[in-house]
């Protein structure tokens, strides 16, 4: 299992790395936006972080200069390139050139398999976007990563878009390669308040009884 974060927030991105075994991080350039960021300091980060950057161009030519833009500030990074028309063309042509890349904002089986046979490294599945339009995204990951397997594939699922932690279990507990998750739900999942509960417990019986808060 891999854990990436959805973040471009740096400050908090190096504050969880040095605590928790993060394999990488994935953005946006809306969440580029949202956290003031540049992708500059994306590509800053520390190399053994898997660092996911998206292109914004809408033509193959323009996709084609932006990853060679993120390329030249991060060579082990990885590109992340839309599913449309001309995004499969680009994931093809930066396959060739052994360039690590990330097919994003996959709604569908069809779109997996195509980004895959394309040369995708990792494919990016919206889960609770396949799931607005009244379909089961948690499901639709799973027959993703079931065809995956079947075509015996080495392109690996990075699931993201999540609402709750319920998606998030199901898919790891299913066998999905990775996930992406917003700070907010991580702090969720790894902090929950039943295990404070019982932690808080165990010290209140023991100052009970010894009046002492460690052995």
């Amino acid at each position: 299992m891999e854990l990436y974060l959805d973040t471009a927030n740096i400050k908090l991105i190096k504050q969880m790395c040095e605590i928790y075994p993060i394999s990488g991080i994935t953005c946006n350039p809306s969440i580029v936006i949202k956290d003031n960021a540049t992708i500059e300091e994306m590509c800053s980060l520390d190399e053994r972080l898997k660092v996911c950057i998206q292109v914004i161009g809408e033509t193959v030519e323009d996709m084609l200069v932006d990853a060679d833009k993120i390329l030249a500030l991060r060579p082990n990074v990885i590109v992340k390139v839309p599913v449309t028309p001309v995004g499969y063309q680009v994931l093809h042509i930066l396959s060739k050139k052994k360039v690590h890349t990330l097919a994003t904002a996959i709604h569908n089986v069809a779109q997996a398999l195509f980004a895959a046979q394309c040369g995708a490294t990792y494919l990016a599945p919206y889960v609770n976007r396949i799931c607005e339009n009244d379909v089961d995204g948690v499901q639709t990951v799973i027959d993703m990563h079931h065809a995956l397997l079947n075509q015996q594939s080495s392109t690996k699922i990075i699931a993201a878009s999540f609402k709750n932690l319920y998606q998030v279990s199901t898919l790891l507990a299913a066998g999905v390669d990775a996930v992406t998750v917003s700070p907010e739900l991580f702090n969720k999942w790894i902090d929950n308040q039943d295990t404070r509960l019982a932690v808080d417990k165990f010290t209140s019986d023991w100052q009970k009884a010894f009046n002492y808060k460690h052995l």
